[in-house]
């Protein structure tokens, strides 16, 4: 109904739209004179009405808040429309209005995961959790399921799901959401098809499945073999990022409660054009020592340039954090692997430095701990020190694996120019965000490079050059650069108010719609 134009009394209605908040309706006549009019509209629901008059040609809104909609219920609106000089009327209809957004997420299968935190804190008005065993609840809603770092283990979390709950999905009574969206991968083929074999096995069809994760190029490389192999069903893969998200929230707040973001970037500007030096050359986290981290650190200490820096690394040698990490990834290959074996000889002296922190030891054994550390960042080790060398999560040999975590977005918020050791493309995957990178302070070269051992031997190159280089001179370059520093805070500023919750919104939009599919 909304859209169609009525002739009737001589005039032209058209009622514009009708929606939980009102009616929106436009009037005039063949002539299009300023005739003054005589009409009624009656919207009614139920027992409820409501009476407005309609006296001059043009477009009229009518208010629906006397009839106290929620917005959480389908409901319907009877239109009347009453010519008062004669007494005549039109019945014109009614008009369903179909409920917002609400969608149910069941904990049946565990506790709310990453992204539901996100789901609650920016879309709150549209979402609602609960169990689905509880006949209050929804019962077409999504099932929750927390996935390991290691999506492998996914495979056996899916076997694992309750039969009532299969029965349900596989009915196509609600969605499942796999939320791996603390981690990312690459795509494999293999576990392509053994994930799409398990689902089949359980009788859930692949298209009642959200896949979340942070891997850029995860859709992509899955779309290609969806082309190939042709399964019946295709997953619905999301892109989302918790931990980045995690970080930005937090910053956020602290922009906040701090004087604002243009305070903090007026302080520091001055700071950095005031002719002071600072004590670091550099910043640097290393604290769990996987193969590249321990490699950058071998460097460092074959170039006598610790003290030159704020570097944290949480030390070599029998602790578990060593052996699950540098031991359990074969380091000592890695290091061969890409060329660097000279430095191994600096292993010994590594072995004495011990742990290094530089804000927040970790306490091991914390529930929470990573989370906490990764969400959270001081602000001193930054404003003492001119750039970062930010070590990622991973640095593959050889992979097209696109990724960044939220540690390439804390300099940014800090102001710093960064290397990245980890994969290829990193510094573009953020000119694709919108942000700027530091060619002219650094030779970006290094991140176009796909082979790790070539991409690891132009960093090095970079970080020789910057232990040579003087306090002076690198303050002098980091002026320099200083616009795409503010232009970097100020881009993931917009980023932390606006994009966070229309990014959430999206992905809800998704699931509403394949929501309302299974309902049909």
């Amino acid at each position: 109904m909304p859209s169609d134009t009525l002739n009737v009394f001589g005039l032209k209605i058209q009622i514009i739209s009708v929606t939980f908040e009102g009616a929106r309706l436009a009037v005039w006549n063949n002539q299009n004179s300023h005739t003054r009019l005589s009409l009624k509209f009656t919207f009614s629901s139920g027992a409820a009405e409501i009476n407005q008059s309609v006296t001059e040609i043009g477009e009229h809104f009518i208010s629906f808040h006397a009839f106290g909609f929620s917005g959480f219920h389908d409901t319907y609106i009877d239109i009347l429309i009453t010519e008062m000089s004669t007494g005549a009327d039109l019945q014109v209809g009614r008009v369903n209005i179909y409920r917002l957004p609400l969608i149910p997420f069941y904990r049946d299968l565990g506790i709310d995961h990453h992204d539901a935190f996100f789901f609650q804190t920016y879309c709150g008005q549209y979402t609602v959790y609960g169990n689905r065993s509880d006949q209050h609840f929804p019962q077409i809603g999504i099932f929750l399921l927390p996935a390991d770092v290691d999506q492998r283990n996914i495979l056996e979390a899916l076997k694992q799901i309750p039969n009532n709950i299969r029965q349900i999905i596989s009915q196509r009574r609600a969605l499942l959401y796999i939320d791996q969206s603390h981690e990312g991968n690459p795509f494999d083929p293999v576990f392509g098809q053994e994930l799409h074999a398990t689902l089949k096995g359980i009788n859930i069809d692949a298209d009642l499945v959200f896949f979340a994760n942070h891997t850029y190029n995860y859709k992509k490389k899955y779309d290609q073999w969806v082309q190939i192999f042709k399964p019946e069903h295709k997953l619905n893969i999301i892109y989302s990022h918790w931990y980045a998200d995690g970080l930005l929230h937090h910053e956020q707040n602290y922009f906040d409660t701090h004087g604002g973001i243009d305070n903090f970037v007026r302080m520091r500007r001055f700071r950095a054009f005031s002719g002071a030096l600072r004590t670091k050359k550099f910043f640097s986290m290393n604290y769990t020592p996987r193969p590249h981290r321990v490699l950058l650190m071998l460097k460092l200490i074959d170039l006598n340039i610790l003290d030159d820096a704020f570097v944290s690394f949480g030390g070599v040698g029998n602790s578990d954090l060593y052996k699950n990490n540098y031991f359990e990834m074969n380091g000592d290959s890695f290091i061969n692997a890409v060329d660097q074996s000279r430095l191994l000889k600096n292993f010994a002296r590594l072995s004495n430095v011990g742990t290094l922190t530089v804000d927040r030891p970790f306490r091991s054994g914390v529930e929470g701990e990573a989370i906490r550390l990764s969400a959270t960042m001081s602000q001193e080790p930054y404003d003492d020190s001119y750039f970062s060398i930010v070590t990622e999560s991973e640095m593959l040999l050889e992979s097209d694996f696109q990724r960044v975590t939220e540690k390439v977005y804390k300099p940014l918020l800090r102001l710093h120019p960064m290397l990245v050791m980890g994969n290829a493309h990193t510094m573009g995957l953020l000119r694709d965000q919108g942000f700027m990178t530091f060619e002219g302070f650094f030779d970006e070269q290094y991140d176009s490079c796909e082979l790790a051992s070539e991409r690891i031997s132009k960093v090095f190159k970079q970080i020789d050059k910057f232990s040579a280089a003087s306090k002076n001179e690198i303050s002098e370059m980091y002026r320099k650069i200083w616009p795409r520093l503010e232009h970097n805070i100020y881009h993931i500023n917009t980023y932390m108010k606006n994009d966070m919750r229309n990014n959430k919104r999206k992905i809800l939009d998704c699931l509403y719609s394949k929501l309302n599919d299974i309902r049909c």
